[in-house]
């Protein structure tokens, strides 16, 4: 697997999930789009988009965006007739044609990928419960190596930052201007979400 979950397939369906799933205003909706050039809240410098990305808008939305994209990709895997055990045993056999082995181990690489996205949907939901950057930043920490989390990107420039918004929102009632020091210009009036 490439070490960059943050590619843009992953990022260009996010993008279109969050879209079909908003269910606020447009004109926040619009506010979050990328070729708005009042919305500097992410840093995707070596994505380029041939449509508009719709940037992540709140905890909630982003959550719900996963549990839809987890709920796609479990409903994909069980399509699939027979069971990584079961491939496995296929594979061990010695009476199998060298194109059927091919097709085997292709189904078997797309089963992966697909249990790959999976772990990705479940573990990051699973940061989105700590409602706490320290206690994600510890849980990150003692579940990879160092630079070895393959979701570093999207950790921090979506599940962090949601949860300072959404812990911001929640200690106040009307406007938050949210964390300045990482050049984000957004201001959230609570009741948009």
């Amino acid at each position: 697997m490439n070490n960059n979950i943050f590619e843009s397939q992953l990022v260009e369906l996010l993008s279109y999930l969050r879209f079909i799933l908003f269910d606020g205003d447009i004109n926040v909706l619009y506010n979050y789009m990328s070729n708005n050039n009042n919305n500097e809240n992410y840093d995707y410098e070596d994505i380029t988009f041939s449509f508009y990305y719709i940037y992540p808008i709140s905890k909630e939305l982003e959550i719900e965006v996963l549990n839809h994209l987890l709920l796609l990709l479990k409903n994909a895997l069980n399509n699939y007739p027979t069971t990584d055990d079961e491939d496995k045993q296929m594979l061990k056999k010695k009476n199998i044609s060298f194109n059927y082995r091919n097709c085997l181990l292709l189904l078997m690489s797309k089963k992966e990928v697909l249990n790959y996205y999976i772990y990705f949907c479940e573990y990051c939901l699973s940061l989105f419960n700590l409602n706490n950057e320290m206690n994600i930043i510890s849980k990150v920490s003692n579940d990879f190596q160092l630079n070895d989390c393959q979701f570093e990107f999207y950790i921090q420039e979506v599940i962090i930052k949601l949860t300072k918004m959404s812990n911001n929102d929640n200690n106040n009632n009307d406007i938050v201007n949210v964390n300045d020091n990482d050049n984000i210009i957004v201001i959230i009036i609570k009741n948009f979400f």
